[in-house]
Protein backbone atom coordinates (compact mmCIF):
# COMPACT_ATOMS: atom_id res chain seq x y z
CA UNK A 1 0.00 0.00 0.00
CA UNK A 2 1.07 3.80 -0.81
CA UNK A 3 1.79 5.97 1.96
CA UNK A 4 -1.27 7.25 3.41
CA UNK A 5 -2.12 10.74 2.85
CA UNK A 6 -5.18 11.41 4.93
CA UNK A 7 -7.47 9.58 7.05
CA UNK A 8 -10.55 10.23 8.67
CA UNK A 9 -12.81 7.87 10.93
CA UNK A 10 -16.33 7.96 10.91
CA UNK A 11 -19.72 5.64 12.33
CA UNK A 12 -22.12 4.81 10.12
CA UNK A 13 -25.76 5.70 11.11
CA UNK A 14 -29.22 4.95 10.60
CA UNK A 15 -28.96 7.33 7.12
CA UNK A 16 -26.09 5.25 5.74
CA UNK A 17 -27.74 1.81 6.35
CA UNK A 18 -31.09 0.20 4.31
CA UNK A 19 -33.76 -0.92 6.48
CA UNK A 20 -31.40 -4.41 7.04
CA UNK A 21 -28.84 -2.33 8.87
CA UNK A 22 -26.31 -2.70 6.22
CA UNK A 23 -24.43 0.21 4.55
CA UNK A 24 -26.23 1.54 1.41
CA UNK A 25 -24.43 0.77 -1.48
CA UNK A 26 -23.28 5.25 -2.33
CA UNK A 27 -22.95 6.08 1.33
CA UNK A 28 -19.03 5.49 1.30
CA UNK A 29 -18.74 8.47 -1.20
CA UNK A 30 -19.26 11.34 0.99
CA UNK A 31 -16.33 9.32 3.07
CA UNK A 32 -14.10 9.56 0.55
CA UNK A 33 -15.31 13.08 -0.86
CA UNK A 34 -14.68 14.21 2.69
CA UNK A 35 -11.36 12.52 3.47
CA UNK A 36 -10.10 14.03 -0.43
CA UNK A 37 -10.82 17.44 0.72
CA UNK A 38 -9.53 17.64 4.05
CA UNK A 39 -6.55 16.85 2.56
CA UNK A 40 -6.78 19.22 0.26
CA UNK A 41 -7.56 21.81 2.90
CA UNK A 42 -4.98 20.90 5.55
CA UNK A 43 -2.54 21.15 2.31
CA UNK A 44 -3.13 24.83 1.82
CA UNK A 45 -4.59 23.30 -2.62
CA UNK A 46 -7.96 24.27 -1.76
CA UNK A 47 -9.70 25.15 -5.81
CA UNK A 48 -9.29 28.49 -4.93
CA UNK A 49 -5.85 28.08 -3.57
CA UNK A 50 -4.84 25.92 -6.78
CA UNK A 51 -6.73 29.01 -8.78
CA UNK A 52 -4.24 32.02 -7.79
CA UNK A 53 -1.07 29.81 -7.26
CA UNK A 54 -1.05 27.44 -10.42
CA UNK A 55 -4.03 28.88 -12.65
CA UNK A 56 -5.14 25.41 -12.58
CA UNK A 57 -8.86 23.72 -11.02
CA UNK A 58 -8.73 20.16 -10.30
CA UNK A 59 -12.40 18.78 -11.79
CA UNK A 60 -13.70 14.99 -11.16
CA UNK A 61 -13.34 12.21 -14.06
CA UNK A 62 -14.64 8.97 -13.07
CA UNK A 63 -14.76 7.43 -9.58
CA UNK A 64 -15.36 3.56 -8.31
CA UNK A 65 -16.30 1.77 -5.33
CA UNK A 66 -15.93 -1.85 -4.66
CA UNK A 67 -17.51 -3.53 -1.84
CA UNK A 68 -16.03 -6.35 0.26
CA UNK A 69 -17.66 -7.27 3.36
CA UNK A 70 -21.06 -5.57 4.66
CA UNK A 71 -20.59 -2.71 7.31
CA UNK A 72 -23.98 -2.56 9.33
CA UNK A 73 -24.92 0.01 11.17
CA UNK A 74 -22.93 1.78 14.41
CA UNK A 75 -19.73 0.33 12.62
CA UNK A 76 -16.89 2.64 13.09
CA UNK A 77 -14.97 2.91 9.95
CA UNK A 78 -11.64 4.36 8.81
CA UNK A 79 -11.32 5.59 5.50
CA UNK A 80 -7.60 6.00 4.29
CA UNK A 81 -6.50 7.56 0.94
CA UNK A 82 -3.46 7.22 -0.80
CA UNK A 83 -2.24 8.13 -4.17
CA UNK A 84 -3.31 6.29 -7.59
CA UNK A 85 -1.70 7.11 -10.66
CA UNK A 86 0.03 10.60 -11.68
CA UNK A 87 0.01 11.16 -15.16
CA UNK A 88 0.91 14.59 -16.66
CA UNK A 89 -2.74 16.12 -16.72
CA UNK A 90 -4.35 13.85 -14.17
CA UNK A 91 -4.07 12.39 -11.52
CA UNK A 92 -6.12 9.49 -9.02
CA UNK A 93 -6.82 8.76 -5.24
CA UNK A 94 -7.15 5.46 -3.90
CA UNK A 95 -9.21 4.90 -0.62
CA UNK A 96 -9.53 1.56 1.65
CA UNK A 97 -12.94 1.45 4.11
CA UNK A 98 -11.15 -0.64 6.79
CA UNK A 99 -12.88 -0.91 10.58
CA UNK A 100 -11.06 1.25 13.04
CA UNK A 101 -10.34 -1.41 15.15
CA UNK A 102 -9.27 -3.72 13.12
CA UNK A 103 -7.34 -1.45 10.33
CA UNK A 104 -6.20 -4.75 8.38
CA UNK A 105 -10.07 -5.71 8.14
CA UNK A 106 -10.66 -4.50 4.38
CA UNK A 107 -14.84 -3.80 4.02
CA UNK A 108 -14.43 -1.49 0.66
CA UNK A 109 -12.12 -0.14 -1.78
CA UNK A 110 -12.64 2.84 -4.03
CA UNK A 111 -11.08 5.72 -6.08
CA UNK A 112 -11.49 8.84 -7.49
CA UNK A 113 -10.23 10.50 -10.95
CA UNK A 114 -8.92 13.80 -11.46
CA UNK A 115 -8.07 15.87 -14.42
CA UNK A 116 -5.98 19.79 -14.19
CA UNK A 117 -8.02 21.97 -16.78
CA UNK A 118 -6.93 26.02 -17.32
CA UNK A 119 -9.69 28.90 -17.14
CA UNK A 120 -10.64 27.45 -20.64
CA UNK A 121 -11.03 24.16 -19.03
CA UNK A 122 -8.27 22.36 -21.29
CA UNK A 123 -6.26 19.87 -19.83
CA UNK A 124 -3.59 21.43 -18.26
CA UNK A 125 -0.40 19.92 -16.30
CA UNK A 126 -0.53 19.16 -12.80
CA UNK A 127 1.58 21.11 -11.03
CA UNK A 128 4.56 19.94 -10.17
CA UNK A 129 4.29 21.00 -6.10
CA UNK A 130 0.91 19.01 -5.90
CA UNK A 131 2.91 16.31 -7.76
CA UNK A 132 5.28 15.85 -5.03
CA UNK A 133 2.26 16.22 -2.24
CA UNK A 134 0.98 13.75 -3.92
CA UNK A 135 3.92 11.66 -3.70
CA UNK A 136 3.79 12.51 0.04
CA UNK A 137 6.03 15.47 0.39
CA UNK A 138 5.32 18.46 1.75
CA UNK A 139 3.22 20.61 -0.93
CA UNK A 140 5.44 24.46 -1.27
CA UNK A 141 4.72 27.63 -3.55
Amino acid sequence: MNKILQSMDFRLSYGDCDPLGIVYFAAYYPWMERTYNEWVFQNGITPPEQQSKWGVNTVMRASGNDYLIPSVIFDALTCRMTAGKIGNTSFSVSYEIVKRDEPNKLMATGFMSFVMVNGDLKPTPVPSPMVALLKGAPVSD
